[in-house]
């Protein structure tokens, strides 16, 4: 819960005072203070989606010690916001290299969309090996 107002705080306060500066900083790259700061509420919003789904597992997993199937849509929320993360960080990259504005910095996003392909994969394969209760 702790993350998640982080996450909020985050989202409207910092991002948008982090990306003013940059702007402030380095004027030639105001072209993408808008689409910087879409980018970042998008990522920022599907931690907060998959959060969610991940708190709603915990508590349907603490009454009920194995999950039934009406709970593996919260779990396949968790895999779509995964993808969705992985998706934005391709599109994004994408978008930087097409502009000339690879940076060393852009690293930091590309290894944590490995880490979410990775999860995804491990969530996918879980859920396979495995069959709910009806």
């Amino acid at each position: 819960m702790v993350l998640l107002a982080a996450s909020v705080y985050a989202e409207a306060v910092v991002l948008p005072a982090e990306v003013a500066e940059t702007v402030r900083v380095f004027p030639e790259v105001e072209r993408l203070a808008v689409p910087g700061l879409v980018w970042g509420v998008l990522v920022v919003t599907t931690f907060q989606i998959a959060a969610i789904a991940c708190l709603r597992l915990v508590v349907l997993s603490r009454t009920d010690r194995k999950l039934r199937a009406s709970a593996y849509k919260w779990w396949r929320m968790v895999v779509a916001c995964c993808g969705a993360f992985t998706a934005l960080v391709v599109l994004a990259s994408a978008s930087l290299a097409s502009m000339g504005y690879l940076t060393p910095g852009l690293l930091i996003p590309c290894v944590v969309a490995v880490g979410a392909v990775i999860a995804a994969v491990c969530l996918i394969a879980s859920r396979l090996t495995r069959r709910p209760r009806a």
